[in-house]
């Protein structure tokens, strides 16, 4: 657990969550939907990303899991700095969502678009919505690739600002429909 080993009282009924939570006072990952949809129970499991509460201890021991308090502290710090700007309100869903973020980094430095946006469907968030966190996880991409946001000219009371565009050719709305997969949504 975390690069450590551990042991604990098994009882064949708890779910990983529960025994995260519990039995090692790791309070960062957050139990919600209790189905394994949310997302933020999210830990790494021998490097994949699983729902915690979807685990029973028998499917864990042995195996090499990772939760937020086991990711390198400046690595945290880090994350907490590029997703501080999608403004959200209870961040319920932040724990969860940063460790399959470090995941996915881990194994791929510069996923695409696509990879982000699948990253984000197993994830809920009922505060900020999707496209601040799709801006957020971009722009930590482009940072760590050492590339820049395409950005269009704002002009305020202030006068001219730059501000970052989400996609080069595309809008928030052509944002929305990839997001929804092409279905139909209001605004």
């Amino acid at each position: 657990l975390n690069g450590k080993e551990v042991s604990w009282q098994w009882d064949k009924d708890r779910n990983l969550a529960d025994v995260l939570r519990r039995e090692f006072e790791l309070f960062a990952l957050k139990v919600g939907c209790e189905n394994g949809e949310c997302g933020t129970c999210t830990v790494i499991v021998d490097g994949d990303s699983k729902q915690a509460c979807q685990l029973f201890e028998k499917d864990v021991i042995g195996h090499n899991i990772t939760t937020l308090e086991g990711i390198p502290e400046a690595q945290r710090r880090y994350y907490a700095q590029g997703l501080s700007k999608v403004g959200m309100r209870c961040g319920y869903c932040l724990p969860g969502l940063t460790v399959d973020w470090h995941n996915l980094l881990s194994q791929d430095a510069r996923p695409s678009r696509a990879r982000i946006l699948e990253l984000l469907s197993h994830h809920y968030c009922r505060c900020s919505g999707y496209i601040p966190w799709l801006y957020a996880l971009q722009e930590m991409v482009m940072i760590g690739s050492q590339r820049t946001l395409p950005t269009i000219d704002f002009h305020t009371d202030k006068g001219l600002q730059r501000i970052p565009r989400l996609t080069e050719n595309a809008g928030a709305a052509h944002l929305l429909e990839e997001l929804f997969n092409g279905e139909p949504f209001l605004i």
